[in-house]
């Protein structure tokens, strides 16, 4: 077997993210099944163990990603009490509230499905409206599979919102606490 260049610099990448950025960075969490009990009691106990991050919050913008990608048998009203009810926990338990928005139902359509700026802004407007109505105010976005392209980029600015880099960061989801519930 040959020498594999990918191959090498994945594991200087890996062991740069979790060695590095891990302890020198806060936690980011990709906050997608949040609305399951199970996901939660894990949440609640890493919160209530002294621990924070910044919880990157899908609103129901996204409800039919949720239903499609995780199955999510609630319907869009009880999903969406859910998840006001657990954001507002965390933020009262000194936990960061941000914003996570998938501008497509599957990463299979970034290709295939280029909205247009005006379905993109509505999407984005919508869930920036959502947040604050409930009393979140953001200042990052995370957009779903990191797809960007010039007109979320744009978007983001226009909201006053700073993406971040998944490259910079130590990010996990949610649902990751059911294999690791301490993943700090």
């Amino acid at each position: 077997m040959g020498f594999n260049i990918f191959g090498e610099l994945k594991v200087i990448w890996d062991h740069y993210r979790f060695r590095v950025i891990k302890r020198t960075r806060p936690l980011h969490v990709h906050t997608e099944a949040l609305y399951k009990d199970t996901v939660w009691k894990r949440v609640q106990d890493f919160v209530n163990s002294g621990k924070s991050a910044i919880w990157y919050c899908l609103t129901p913008v996204n409800y039919d990603y949720i239903k499609v990608e995780l199955g999510c048998h609630l319907s869009k009203e009880e999903y969406e009490k859910t998840i006001i009810e657990r954001y507002r926990w965390l933020a009262a338990h000194g936990q960061k509230i941000q914003l996570h928005v998938h501008m497509r139902v599957l990463p299979q359509l970034y290709e295939t499905q280029q909205e247009s700026r005006a379905f993109q802004e509505e999407k984005l407007s919508w869930a920036v409206e959502w947040m604050k109505k409930h009393g979140f105010l953001m200042s990052e976005l995370v957009y779903g599979w990191w797809s960007e392209d010039e007109n979320s980029r744009f978007l983001a600015k226009k909201h006053n919102l700073a993406l971040q880099n998944r490259f910079e960061h130590y990010y996990i989801h949610d649902y990751d606490f059911l294999l690791n519930p301490n993943p700090i």
